[in-house]
């Protein structure tokens, strides 16, 4: 099935297959960087949704939540984020009319670390849909001892399993509790790395980046309205280069996060992809990232949510420049290859 759709910026018209539904490439007339809509998806199935409130028991019933989020469709689609270059989930080069579709790679174990990323984008959406913010970053008690971390916090919305462990879990107590210890090793799936080794058993390596001015703050829940920079562009959950036991309320610090990628335990990185990661941001999308030709992902900038983006717009602008004078060399140089016959195109 074949996808019609106009560039926002000069309303060039294109048509492409549906396979690259959410795929982000450069207008072939006017240089700037368009998205290809996504192809809708299904509306969620209901699960099971119980309150949580820092430190307290939870509710005896819980109550179910329909949450429908049309945007998530986009996941595991490779996309061009301020410099990043993404990467489709499928193999081989991609070509099509009028959009510039970027070299795909293929994993198997990224596929499924993009499906494990989604779940939890998706609970946390759905968190924030019974609350009306994101959970906690760590919880304390009345001392201030951190006590469970928000990925304890949206066991309820990861199916059957995540919703029977969280009834087992003991909120009264602290994370590393006798209790508590007895279930770290049975971590839902959704929260691990395929690639993770068997010694990691019990942690985890998606993380929230916690510090001021974030999605997570130390003692502040961000509700999606607090987001003022573009949600696309604002980090979420991320694939980190660190493990840890996945009910220790520990995350990335943004103080000592890295800004490239993949750069030391503090950064934001994968076992599977050199100087690249699976992320979910704000707008509840999936992405696996990597860092480009052209430019950089300014990580620390993109883990802010109302620091105006500055360095990252500037980013945009430079890298499309820079693609329109390509083009405009090429078309120059090689006007023919600007005329393919749409009849010719392999849709």
């Amino acid at each position: 099935m074949a996808i019609d759709f106009s560039c926002p910026y000069c309303g060039c018209r294109t048509q492409v297959a549906d396979h690259f539904a959410g795929m982000t490439g450069n207008c072939r007339q006017c240089g700037q960087v368009v998205t290809i809509p996504a192809i809708p998806v299904d509306p969620l199935s209901p699960v099971p949704a119980a309150s949580v409130s820092a430190g307290s028991a939870k509710k005896a019933t819980p109550v179910w939540l329909l949450v429908t989020i049309g945007v998530v469709a986009a996941v595991l689609v490779g996309a061009s984020l301020i410099g990043i270059t993404y990467y489709a989930y499928s193999g081989g080069p991609k070509k099509s009319r009028g959009v510039e579709i970027p070299e795909t790679m293929y994993s198997e174990n990224v596929s499924r670390c993009g499906e494990h990323m989604r779940a939890v984008a998706v609970a946390l959406a759905k968190y924030h849909d019974e609350f009306g913010s994101l959970p906690p970053a760590v919880t304390t008690d009345a001392s201030g001892r951190a006590m469970h971390s928000w990925r304890v916090l949206i066991l309820p919305y990861l199916g059957d399993e995540g919703a029977s462990l969280y009834e087992r879990y003991d909120l009264s107590q602290p994370w590393d509790s006798a209790k508590n210890k007895q279930l770290a090793e049975r971590m839902p799936e959704e929260f691990r790395c395929p690639d993770q080794p068997k010694s990691e058993k019990g942690k985890t390596r998606y993380l929230a980046i916690v510090g001021k001015g974030c999605a997570w703050e130390k003692d502040r829940c961000i509700k999606i309205k607090d987001v003022k920079d573009t949600p696309s562009w604002t980090l979420l959950v991320v694939e980190s280069m660190k493990a840890v036991p996945w009910t220790q309320p520990v995350d990335l610090d943004y103080r000592r996060l890295k800004e490239d990628v993949g750069d030391g335990r503090e950064a934001v990185g994968s076992l599977h992809l050199e100087a690249g990661a699976t992320v979910a941001l704000m707008d509840w999308r999936v992405d696996l990232v990597r860092a480009g030709e052209f430019s950089h992902l300014i990580i620390r900038e993109a883990a802010q949510i109302a620091d105006g983006d500055s360095q990252m717009k500037a980013e945009q602008r430079a890298y499309a420049a820079e693609r329109m004078r390509e083009w405009d060399e090429l078309e120059r140089n090689d006007p023919d290859s600007f005329m393919d016959d749409p009849e010719d195109e392999d849709y």
